[in-house]
């Protein structure tokens, strides 16, 4: 319900949960240029981003769209938001080296002792960019790579 129907019902279900969406549907070039068309019209514009055989975006909602055009198929990948709450910057561990967000609305996907991740929402793109800088300020900027919505560091 949250996609257009693709115009050819030959393919293969990868994985069909209440998570994600993974089909790869069989098409042509320009079959998947109108999906991508369909998808846009369907409101998968916000943070979007398209190279040639790919396009992704999110909509309003949070869904998060893959598209990517292979040999003779296109691949149609959809995930649901991810759940934010009350976000709770540990003090200890890994974490400590970083530093803490100004938002408090997130998700702490992994905290072990040798990797940390972690959704921060309700971020505006100069609180990102702040951010970016407090982390280079803390020692993060040896080989990184940079964008406005992107930063990796050592």
């Amino acid at each position: 319900e949250y996609l257009p129907e693709p115009k050819s019902n030959s393919g293969d279900i990868i994985t069909n949960t209440s998570e994600s969406l993974d089909i790869d549907i069989k098409a042509s070039e320009s079959d998947y240029s109108e999906y991508v068309d369909a998808c846009i019209e369907m409101g998968y514009t916000v943070d979007s981003d398209e190279t040639g055989s790919m396009y992704s975006a999110y909509n309003e909602e949070g869904y998060k769209l893959d598209l990517m055009m292979l040999t003779d198929y296109y691949s149609i990948q959809l995930e649901t938001p991810e759940e934010l709450g009350d976000l709770e910057w540990p003090d200890s561990g890994i974490a400590k080296m970083l530093p803490v967000p100004k938002s408090k609305t997130g998700k702490i996907k992994e905290d072990t002792s040798d990797s940390f991740k972690a959704l921060v929402g309700d971020t505006s793109e100069n609180d990102f960019k702040e951010y970016v800088k407090d982390c280079k300020e803390k020692g993060f900027d040896i080989d990184y790579n940079s964008s406005d919505d992107y930063f990796c560091a050592k």
